[in-house]
């Protein structure tokens, strides 16, 4: 929100009384071109129409208005004389921040203000300096006085007030400051963005911090923030995975498991993760526990879902009328998450609101499940898969029918059931062993540059593949390259380098590629990669426009022209008379009196301007690249 500064006229009128604490008005005694200072009442001051600066956002005045309030006018105001007055011409900031402590009551319209009096002749220029030439202090010289302010043995509360600033930002600031000095060091030589050293706040070992800025500074792209936070918060688990949601952060809590909070992030990070795997696993054994109880012929837990999971039928339960108590609480509760949510629209919703609206949200879907009525047939039937991995712990699904599924005696079912006990091993430890294994090829692999080609190379092909043929195809009609002559460049220029090689599919490629030298393997690579570069939707023509692909077309002289021309029929009949006039004016030939002509001939007469000029639309040319 901005507030726009008003000025008064030059020749005031007489401003209404306001109440003062004083009734004697401060005499100026010093000479009109005093350049040490002159101390002005309050009450003679307005806002000069010479201040160049016309809009200020309003908080940034309250926040001043707060500062001046507790530390005083430390810059003097620079004015210049109107009649028995004085307008003020730098320092416009601080007289709006002054005024709203007059309306306030912090500060009276008879109390001095050292001012700083000039001509009219020096006054837009002196405020135009002092608005152009200003140069913020660097954040981290903020970060640094504000820790210097609690080494002064002041409050956090004492700061905010001070400064005019709140207590969440005084303790961001705080925190900011207490990075290590190499990090404080890297962002002051513009290493690091200020979302980066945000990052590194999220752990206050400085051992740690500089550990992984060392390979922030070595990495060849720029690392996002949240890269930093999960290496520096290595093996705990952020507050947002599903298996917290799965396990619950107050039973966490209440288990003795402590969360590291991130001022600068939505989430937190749970630093005890086995604890945390060991609630999942008791939390995971009360829900078999349960479909158990129900009487299912088979409860089973899985990491992923068998390949017959969706072509498997999937029964159905019966949908029973809840009983009237349980009715009237569904309705209850539907009103209050609708009336949660209009508050949540219109001003959001406080921590304790969250938490009340996910419980709503739990009971009422309890609620309508306990509605489901599942037959004793349907239970022998089907049984129910209860997810133990990744993002989709703790979910179940119930009425599923294994193929070739018959009724089971009951020593078959005791034999399935023991089948289905609770691994020796739990999930979560299983899951942390597999992404250490992953890990652990990873660095095996990083020993051999050519074998990690290999393994790029495979996940394209198998990517491309599937179950597809492995031999690509181009269009081959004189009509397909006449009208899209770049899509079978490409697809020939695919076709002449794969088709000869016969790769392999399926079991047989990883054996087939460990024959391929370094340079047949480029090969391969390059024509895999090919449908993956993207000229993107941007008009290369602003300068915002900083795309990779803009880059990456200016890097190998790509001219559009090469490839595209633009004719009546592929562009110009699709524009409105105006624009092909245009265009044509563009192109450097003469439109006419296009606004009698048909559309047709006027982009007959495009198209022909367009081909003797190499004209091309603007968006679509390439940075440096000659044009019309």
């Amino acid at each position: 929100m901005s507030a726009t500064l008003r000025s008064e006229p030059k020749k005031a009128t007489t401003k209404p009384a306001r109440k003062t604490t004083s009734k004697t008005p401060t005499p100026i005694t010093t000479p009109a071109n005093d350049t040490d200072g002159t101390r002005i009442p309050f009450s003679k001051l307005f806002r000069s129409p010479l201040n160049v600066r016309r809009t200020v956002p309003a908080i940034a005045i309250e926040e001043l208005a707060d500062n001046l309030k507790a530390v005083g006018l430390i810059q003097s105001l620079v004015v210049v004389p109107d009649g028995d007055r004085f307008g003020v011409v730098a320092g416009g900031r601080r007289f709006l921040a002054m005024s709203l402590l007059v309306e306030r009551g912090d500060w009276t319209e008879d109390k001095s203000v050292l001012c700083r009096i000039v001509t009219p002749e020096e006054a837009e220029e002196i405020s135009l300096a002092e608005n152009v030439q200003r140069h913020a202090m660097h954040p981290a010289d903020q970060f640094e006085a504000f820790a210097r302010q609690v080494e002064l043995g002041r409050s956090v509360e004492q700061i905010a007030q001070r400064f005019g600033v709140s207590a969440s930002i005084v303790a961001k600031r705080l925190k900011l400051a207490s990075v290590s000095p190499a990090v404080m060091s890297a962002f002051r030589q513009d290493q690091l963005t200020l979302e980066q050293v945000s990052a590194f706040t999220v752990a206050d070992d400085h051992e740690a911090q500089d550990s992984v800025l060392q390979w922030v500074l070595d990495t060849h792209f720029q690392v996002a923030p949240h890269s930093i936070k999960n290496r520096l918060m290595q093996g705990a688990v952020p507050e947002s995975s599903r298996i917290v949601s799965f396990v619950g952060l107050d039973t966490y809590r209440a288990a003795g498991g402590t969360v590291v909070q991130d001022l600068f992030g939505e989430n937190g990070f749970l630093t005890d993760t086995p604890l945390l795997h060991e609630l999942a696993e008791k939390k995971l054994g009360e829900v078999e526990a349960g479909f158990r109880a129900e009487g299912w012929s088979w409860v089973e837990r899985i990491t992923d879902r068998p390949s017959w999971f969706y072509s498997t039928p999937r029964l159905s339960p019966k949908q029973a009328e809840p009983t009237a108590e349980d009715a009237a609480r569904i309705e209850a509760i539907a009103d209050w998450l609708t009336e949660i949510e209009e508050n949540e629209q219109s001003q959001g919703l406080t921590d304790e609101e969250n938490e009340e609206y996910d419980a709503l949200t739990a009971e009422l879907e309890a609620l309508q499940n306990a509605a489901h009525l599942w037959s004793a047939e349907q239970k022998e039937q089907a049984g129910v898969f209860i997810m133990t991995e990744g993002a989709e712990i703790g979910t179940t699904y119930v009425g599923v029918v294994k193929p070739g599924a018959k009724k089971k005696d009951a020593a078959s079912a005791s034999t399935a059931e023991n089948d289905s006990a609770v691994p020796t091993i739990p999930n979560g430890l299983m899951e942390t062993l597999y992404r250490e294994r992953t890990a652990a090829l990873q660095a095996t692999l990083a020993r051999d540059s050519v074998m990690v080609l290999r393994v790029l190379v495979h996940a394209l092909l198998m990517q491309h593949h599937g179950a597809m043929s492995p031999r690509f195809e181009t269009p081959e009609t004189p009509h397909d390259k006449a009208t899209n002559p770049a899509m079978c460049a490409v697809a020939e220029y695919r076709l002449e380098r794969l088709n000869p090689l016969r790769i392999p599919q399926d079991d047989r490629l990883w054996p087939w590629l460990l024959g391929r030298t370094e340079s047949e393997l480029v090969e391969i690579l390059a024509a895999c990669a090919m449908p993956f570069v993207n000229a993107g939707k941007e008009d290369w023509s602003e300068d915002r426009q900083r795309g990779s692909s803009r880059d990456i077309a200016a890097s190998i002289g790509f001219d559009m022209r090469e490839w595209w021309k633009p004719d009546a029929d592929n562009f110009f009949r699709s524009l409105t008379k105006s624009t092909i006039a245009d265009y044509i004016t563009e192109a450097g030939a003469n439109p006419g009196d296009w606004q009698k002509a048909k559309r047709d001939a006027l982009a007959t007469d495009a198209g022909k301007a367009a081909a003797e000029s190499g004209w091309l639309p603007a968006f679509l040319r390439t940075p440096g690249a000659a044009t019309a």
